[in-house]
């Protein structure tokens, strides 16, 4: 007897000092100690499963979401581009009234003498464009990108097998080196490399003889290509040097690239092309017709300066969604805290500190963030993937393919999750032993304790989710509209072929205009539809500029493009006067031309262009004889919209066209074509493929549009989520009240009045905060709402009646919980 109750007195007390958290030592989970925290924490949240999924799927969305566009931002805004001091290259330009520009061929012919700030300069752009003789299973449109003698210098980069070009190469010589992505693929790494031959197949063949191999990670950046890349890849480099004909034409541009010397800055490098700009206008006039400005800037911004702004606009609305997640869990704990009133108090009561009630509960919401930081992991891997589909190609996306888990991003995560640890773990414990534990004892505690707290979470998620939603549909609107709007003509749904052929058949023109008719009618054949032939096609290609007989610079603001008659049809281009070139016309290669109506504007401007004349850049006097509707052959420069013009197809031609057509093409189609090209040209490579040009402009906003709709909805659901937790638990706080007030005999529509008007009052001033914050925000977003402004009435409207409906539908089970309430059993309950 005297053992047992000996044996119980012990229990008592380890049980006792297990509560205040002063046992004494015994190995690493002794009582009191963190590994003792830690497994009380694991247990705490063992039983209580509900409350522990919530919090750490809560933060793994958002955090997930956080991963995912950091990782995806990481090259563009944070790393330096993959060269030796990628910090001292620069790209060269000019600015004028009407934009950004290049320097002319004569002022880089100048810097090349005086180097002045930089150390080397040079220039890059397509030279050669046709396919690989070793892809011809699998043809695909290739360039070669020309580089000039400084190349190597200014990226400070070297092949790493072979050499790179000599002075004497750089006068003509067909010779390449090619990328290490090339080597691999189309040779299979064969290490005999050097001294083979690299064929290009087009109108006629182009031979190479490989030289070397560049490194694995160097990258060409897309802005020094004049090609678009979407079309094909870059296989490697030829050399090339500057054409004598730009030192006396003020129409052939350059864009230079440098890197500057030691000790050379922005402003040095400015100085030095404004000088080299002042010499060639003073030897030729004709260079120094417009004030230009010199405009050197680093090249990483060059590289990147379509995608800057977006990048930081997306890590911005993941931080809101983040406030948003944080919100939530900050009330899961207080919810949870409340809920361990009792307990907490009992603690207290037996001795232990407020400091160590504070470390409880602060691993308890450590093992949460660590739990939700490792499935943000997870998740984030799988939400950049998806969003890397999307990507768009160019437009300073270039170097997200690239977009990788690292220890930069486990880093980043690690901060984030404990900053929002911060939020809802260490503020909702440091609030709960502000207040007298000991009270809390009393089942009379007051019942609408945090109202506070409750009301400042429903203002900061209402606020917050208005801003992400005002964000996500301004994107949203503008691609719509980029989307939809009326281009003139109607590109969906043509395919294009485009033939390349080591057979030389352009000495006799009149045998290759016919190659060209009977390609076409073997093609009219096969698919049955109407086929055009075209020498380029809007936004693909600019094959000539038009102009006024009396005005030169007017032939720098009009495009034209040779077509045959079937042109207009198949491209759905509308007659607004005169008539259309005909078959014949287009055949015959006749001089006339017809005009859109921004062309007629810009060269007669009020008066009747039809049988005025025009002159083109070969020199030709062409007589207008049709306007149509104005095209726009860009998505999002306005301002800057060429003038578009058609001529009929010349007469003297050595190359195959383009031919086009509208409607789909299945694989059996596909085949039948190119076994109909191989019976004209038995070494003809057929190249169809669907005409996506201006699908590809969309894909910049499609992008954003995509990921900020995926960042709106996680930010609705959130705030459904988070606003029902809050009106929920206040809710149950005020069970007791409710029930009285039922006892009393009050209605349920009064009932339900409380509820609402205990969400309403702070998401009120939520949602105008969140409005006047917008207000402010959306001011950085103008660059990228094409056609819209940024503080469109319409969606702020939009947003502010979502989120009060957010408000209601989170109102709308705490309501009938709280109409329901049984007074007797709420006049019973603690």
């Amino acid at each position: 007897s005297v053992m047992a109750d000996l044996l119980r007195s012990i229990v008592t007390e380890r049980r006792l000092a297990h509560l205040r958290g002063d046992a004494g030592p015994r190995g690493p989970f002794r009582a009191g100690g963190a590994g003792h925290d830690i497994r009380d924490a694991f247990r705490q949240l063992r039983r209580h499963p509900g409350f522990a999924a919530a919090a750490i799927a809560t933060l793994s969305l958002a955090l997930g979401g956080v991963t995912a566009v950091f990782a995806i931002a990481d090259p563009v805004l944070f790393r330096p581009l993959p060269y030796p001091r990628s910090d001292r290259l620069v790209q060269l330009g000019a600015a004028s009234e009407r934009g950004g520009g290049d320097l002319f061929g004569a002022e880089y012919a100048q810097l090349l003498e005086d180097h002045g700030a930089f150390a080397a300069i040079a220039t890059a752009g397509l030279e050669t464009l046709g396919i690989l003789d070793q892809d011809a299973a699998a043809p695909q449109s290739v360039f070669l990108t020309g580089v000039s003698e400084e190349f190597f210098d200014v990226f400070g980069i070297e092949p790493v097998m072979g050499r790179r070009f000599t002075a004497d190469e750089h006068r003509g010589a067909r010779v390449a080196v090619i990328t290490h992505a090339a080597w691999q693929t189309s040779y299979g790494g064969r290490p005999d490399i050097l001294g083979q031959p690299l064929v290009f197949r087009g109108s006629r063949p182009v031979t190479f003889e490989i030289v070397g191999v560049m490194p694995v990670d160097f990258v060409l950046p897309r802005v020094l290509v004049a090609v678009d890349t979407a079309s094909g890849g870059c296989v490697g480099l030829m050399p090339v040097s500057l054409d004598p004909r730009a030192l006396t034409n003020p129409r052939m541009f350059k864009a230079p690239f440098a890197r500057l010397r030691d000790g050379a800055g922005i402003d040095e490098a400015d100085a030095t092309v404004q000088r080299a700009m002042d010499v060639v206008a003073r030897s030729n006039p004709a260079f120094g017709d417009e004030r230009r400005l010199p405009n050197v800037v680093p090249l990483a911004a060059a590289i990147h300066a379509g995608a800057r702004t977006p990048m930081f606009m997306l890590l911005s609305v993941t931080a809101f969604v983040m406030l948003l997640a944080s919100a939530n869990l900050a009330h899961l704990f207080m919810a949870r805290i409340a809920g361990r009133g009792r307990e907490l108090a009992t603690r207290a009561a037996l001795g232990a500190s407020r400091a160590r009630i504070v470390r409880l509960l602060l691993v308890e919401a450590a093992l949460v963030a660590a739990a939700g930081a490792a499935g943000a992991l997870l998740l984030g891997e799988l939400f950049k993937d998806a969003a890397l589909r999307l990507l768009p190609a160019g437009g300073g996306f270039d170097r997200l393919e690239g977009s990788a888990f690292d220890a930069r991003v486990v880093v980043v995560v690690g901060a984030v999750a404990a900053l929002a640890l911060a939020g809802f773990g260490l503020l909702p414990a440091l609030g709960a032993v502000r207040r007298d534990l000991r009270a809390s004892m009393a089942a009379a505690a007051a019942p609408r304790s945090g109202v506070l707290a409750r009301g400042a979470l429903v203002l900061a998620q209402t606020a917050t989710a208005v801003s992400v939603l005002v964000t996500a549909l301004l994107l949203a609107a503008s691609f719509a509209r980029l989307a939809t709007q009326d281009l003139g003509f109607d590109p969906r749904g043509i395919h294009t072929l485009r033939i390349a052929s080591p057979a030389n058949l352009g000495a006799d023109s009149a045998r290759k205009r016919h190659t060209n008719l009977e390609m076409r009618q073997r093609v009219e054949a096969v698919i049955g539809r109407p086929v055009a032939l075209a020498d380029a096609i809007p936004g693909f290609s600019i094959p000539m500029h038009v102009g006024s007989l009396d005005d030169d610079r007017s032939h720098y603001r009009t495009i034209a493009y040779p077509v045959s008659a079937e042109f207009f049809d198949v491209f759905r281009i509308r007659l607004t006067r005169g008539r259309l070139i005909s078959p014949v016309e287009s055949i015959s290669g006749a001089l006339v031309i017809v005009i859109d109506e921004r062309a007629a504007m810009l060269t007669w401007p009020g008066g009747d262009p039809i049988g005025r004349r025009m002159r083109d850049s070969a020199g030709n006097v062409r007589t207008v004889i049709g306007v149509v509707r104005p095209l726009q052959t860009r998505f999002f420069s306005a301002r800057f919209q060429n003038a578009t013009a058609f001529v009929a197809l010349p007469a003297e031609h050595t190359r195959p066209y383009t031919l086009v057509w509208r409607g789909p093409v299945t694989p059996a189609a596909g085949r039948a074509i190119r076994d109909e090209m191989r019976q004209v040209d038995a070494q003809a490579t057929a190249l169809i493929s669907p005409f996506t040009v201006f699908d590809r402009q969309l894909e910049a906003p499609r992008f954003l549009a995509a990921l900020l709709g995926a960042l709106g909805l996680l930010a609705i659901a959130l705030t459904v989520v988070g606003l029902y937790g809050v009106v929920s638990h206040g809710v149950a706080q005020r069970t007791r009240e409710m029930g009285i007030r039922i006892a009393l005999g009050a209605e349920a529509a009064r009932i339900a009045r409380l509820v609402v008007m205990q969400a309403l009052r702070p998401a009120v001033l939520g949602v105008a905060l969140g409005l006047a914050a917008s207000l402010w925000w959306t001011e950085t977003l103008r660059a990228m709402l094409s056609g819209s402004s940024p503080h469109d009435w319409r969606v702020f409207a939009c947003a502010g009646l979502l989120v009060f409906g957010l408000v209601a539908l989170a109102c709308v089970m705490p309501i009938r919980r709280a109409t329901r309430v049984d007074p007797l059993i709420a006049l019973k309950a603690e």
